[in-house]
């Protein structure tokens, strides 16, 4: 019977990670085509190719440890990924279609941050000093890819998902409302190509205005 060490906890985890980058190659062209958001696309297709080289590193971290690359099946993957293609199916088309994208992708850059981050760990322990720069290169990437995903979804795909009063409170005009001009500054990142009249201060009391918001703008739109 093999002895239980880390060298052998080290490469069962490396085979998990190699099933894992592979059938995430397969799945970043779906994600990247089912995409709404310009931005979001060109990430999944950036991503693709990060994850090329990710599959390569761990090719050569196997060699490091004179082991032949090869795959263990990983159910944990298995299920993220799962769950990625059920919502790709149930929300293709919707106004939460990219926003389901960025929850599944990020879903599997999480697991892969922390695969990567264990087995950099181990590496060092191992004193596998290669082996460790080789893998710190893969779980920058991931970070890197989870900190793009996350501004995305917070610049393009939620954004469409902002409720119906925000809506309508973007599409007033500072000019036709100028003592409105502080409150759309606040919920309208750079909405109009002209700058917006200043109001008087009061308005910028923020007390003022979550309270007086709601009956504000139902009042002037009507």
């Amino acid at each position: 019977m093999a002895e239980k060490d880390l060298e052998a906890l080290f490469y069962a985890t490396m085979r998990d990670m190699y099933y894992a980058e592979r059938h995430i190659l397969k799945t970043l062209p779906k994600l990247q085509e089912a995409a709404v958001s310009d931005e979001l696309k060109a990430a999944f297709e950036h991503h693709l190719g990060e994850t090329q080289g990710q599959v390569e590193r761990l090719e050569k971290v196997f060699a490091l440890i004179d082991r032949k690359p090869t795959s263990k099946r990983c159910d944990a993957i298995d299920g993220i990924l799962k769950e990625g293609d059920e919502h790709l199916e149930e929300y293709a088309g919707s106004p939460a279609a990219d926003a389901s994208l960025i929850a599944s992708a990020q879903a599997v850059e999480h697991y892969e941050i922390t695969r990567y981050g264990t087995l950099r760990r181990w590496a060092k322990m191992l004193g596998l000093g290669d082996g460790y720069d080789l893998l710190t290169q893969s779980l920058e990437e991931e970070s890197r890819t989870d900190e793009l995903l996350t501004k995305i979804a917070e610049t393009e795909a939620n954004a469409k998902l902002a409720n119906p009063a925000r809506r309508r409170l973007c599409d007033i005009q500072p000019t036709s409302n100028p003592a409105l001009a502080p409150v759309l500054a606040l919920f309208c990142p750079n909405p109009w190509p002209i700058r917006a009249p200043i109001a008087s201060p009061e308005w910028h009391r923020a007390n003022f205005v979550h309270r007086l918001l709601p009956s504000t703008l139902i009042r002037r739109r009507r």
